[in-house]
C-alpha cells in the first residue's frame, strides 16, 4: 500500500525537523542510567516489536523513537508522529485510519490517514495515555489484524507499519482507573523502556549543556563557569532535557560571546521567589561571588591579557578594574 503523496511529504518533514544535533544531543552521556536506555534500544531495533517508552515530560521519548527507528530495517521509511494529547476526540479516528468522501458533514473527498502515511515505516504515538477510549478499540484491532478500514468504508487495508507508543502516564493506573483498555496496554507493553529523569542522569547535564552550546553558540560558544557547572548539577530539572535545553539557549543570549556563564545567566531555569520592588537585584553576596569568579576565569582563559577578558565579558576595561579593586582580584 503506498501513502497517498499528500501524506508523504509530512512525514518526511517530521524527520527533517529534527537535526542530527537535535537527535544525538539528547542522547549524549556516560550514565549507566541512559547507557541501559540505550543498549535496550538498540537489542530491539532490528525487529519489528511494539515497543513501548515510559518517561517524564520533556526526557526524550520522541528521540529515542527516532533513534530506534534509525537502526531497523524501517530507517527508510518515513516516521510519522502524532501527539495523541493534541488530537481532537471527533477527529481521532480520521486523522488515524483516514475517512472516505461523505463519511460525514464536511468529508468532501477521500482523505488517507497516518496509518497509510506511515505504511512501511513507523508510526509514533506519543501521549497514547491520552487517546480516546473509543478510538483505543480500534488502535486494538490495528494491532491484532494488521488491517484497518477508513471512516466510512467497507475494505479492510493492510497495514505494514511498526508501532512506537510513549506517555509520561503510570498506564497500570489508568487501566485500575477505566481510563485505558487493559487488552491495549497488554499489546503495547511488548517491550516497554523506562527513560530516567534528568535529575537522575546528573552526570550527563553537563555534557548535554555543552553539546547544546555548540548547537546554539558554535566557536562564538560561552564556556561553563565552575559556579554554573555546580547549579547544573544541582537544579532538579523538572521539564528534563527539553528545559535544559531551553535555559542553555537563553543563557546564551544574555552571555556576550565566548564569555563565562554564570548561575544568573541560568535564572529562567530557577525563577525562585519574585524579588520585590525595594529589593531588584539578588543580594550583594551572591553578586561579588558571581562577578569575582566570571572577571578571574574570563583572565585565566586570555592569558592575563585584560583587554581581551573585556572584550569576552562584554565590558570596559575600567569595569574590570573597578571590581578588582572592590573586590580585592589579583589580577
Amino acid at each position: 500500500m503506498a501513502p497517498d503523496a499528500a501524506l508523504a511529504s509530512p512525514a518526511s518533514l517530521a524527520d527533517a525537523e529534527a537535526s542530527p544535533s537535535t537527535r544525538d544531543a539528547l542522547l549524549l552521556g556516560t550514565s549507566s542510567a541512559l547507557r541501559q536506555v540505550i543498549a535496550l534500544a538498540d537489542a530491539v531495533a532490528p525487529r519489528d516489536t511494539t515497543v513501548l517508552l515510559v518517561g517524564e515530560t520533556g526526557s526524550g521519548k520522541g528521540v529515542l523513537a527516532r533513534h530506534i527507528r534509525a537502526r531497523s530495517a524501517r530507517r527508510r521509511g518515513p516516521f510519522v508522529e502524532l501527539n495523541c494529547a493534541a488530537l481532537q476526540k471527533e477527529l481521532a479516528e480520521s486523522e488515524l485510519f483516514g475517512h472516505e468522501k461523505g463519511a460525514f458533514t464536511g468529508a468532501a473527498e477521500r482523505k488517507a490517514g497516518l496509518f497509510q502515511a506511515a505504511e512501511g515505516g513507523t508510526l509514533f504515538l506519543d501521549e497514547v495515555g491520552e487517546m480516546d477510549l473509543g478510538v483505543q478499540a480500534k488502535l486494538l484491532r490495528v494491532l491484532e489484524s494488521r488491517t484497518f478500514r477508513r471512516v466510512g468504508g467497507v475494505s479492510e487495508i493492510p497495514c505494514n507499519v511498526r508501532l512506537i507508543a510513549a506517555t509520561h502516564r503510570h498506564l497500570p493506573e489508568r487501566v485500575a482507573q477505566k481510563q485505558f483498555r487493559e487488552d491495549l496496554f497488554h499489546r503495547l507493553n511488548v517491550f516497554a523502556i523506562g527513560i530516567p529523569p534528568l535529575r537522575e542522569r546528573k552526570d550527563d547535564i553537563e555534557r548535554l549543556a555543552e553539546a547544546f552550546l555548540r548547537e546554539y553558540a558554535g566557536e562564538q560558544a560561552p564556556v561553563l563557569g565552575e559556579s554554573a557547572r555546580e547549579f547544573l548539577r544541582g537544579h532538579p530539572w523538572p521539564g528534563n532535557v527539553r528545559q535544559l535545553r531551553n535555559a542553555v539557549e537563553r543563557a546564551t543570549i544574555l552571555c556576550p560571546p565566548r564569555g563565562v556563564l554564570m548561575p544568573h545567566h541560568f535564572a529562567a531555569a530557577d525563577p525562585g521567589p519574585t524579588t520585590s520592588a525595594s529589593d531588584p537585584l539578588p543580594r550583594a553576596g551572591t553578586m561579588r561571588a558571581a562577578d569575582c569568579e566570571q572577571i578571574e576565569a574570563a583572565v585565566r582563559s586570555c592569558g592575563g591579557n585584560i583587554r581581551e577578558a573585556a572584550r569576552m565579558l562584554g565590558v570596559a576595561r575600567s569595569t574590570i578594574y573597578r571590581k578588582a579593586r572592590k573586590y580585592g582580584i589579583v589580577l
